[in-house]
């Protein structure tokens, strides 16, 4: 998993690459260790290259959201069709602010 941070405004924008699965646990150690100086401010994983999401990377995403705080929901930015399902089939768009 590749990654980039971007600071938009107010809201700080984490584009990710590649794939979120338990191979890439140490990219996302990193990653939460990059973002922590966010923490309290609007932060969106934007989704768009991804190519596939785990149940493990599902988790991740979940370990963000509570590492991050929830003054303001996690967003979820441009996720393709199976990442779209598993948010689906799991629930999770109730946790997620999912955005087109």
């Amino acid at each position: 998993m590749i990654y980039s941070i971007v600071e938009h405004g107010p809201v700080v924008v984490v584009s990710l690459d590649g794939l979120v699965n338990y191979a890439s646990s140490a990219d996302f150690k990193r990653l939460m260790a990059d973002i922590a100086p966010f923490k309290g401010r609007k932060i969106v994983f934007d989704l768009g290259r991804i190519h596939h999401v785990d149940s493990v990377g599902l988790g991740f995403l979940y370990v963000a959201r509570d590492e991050l705080g929830r003054a303001f929901p996690l967003g979820l930015k441009s996720p393709n069709e199976s990442v779209r399902k598993l948010l689906e089939l799991t629930e999770s768009y109730t946790d997620f602010d999912i955005q087109p």
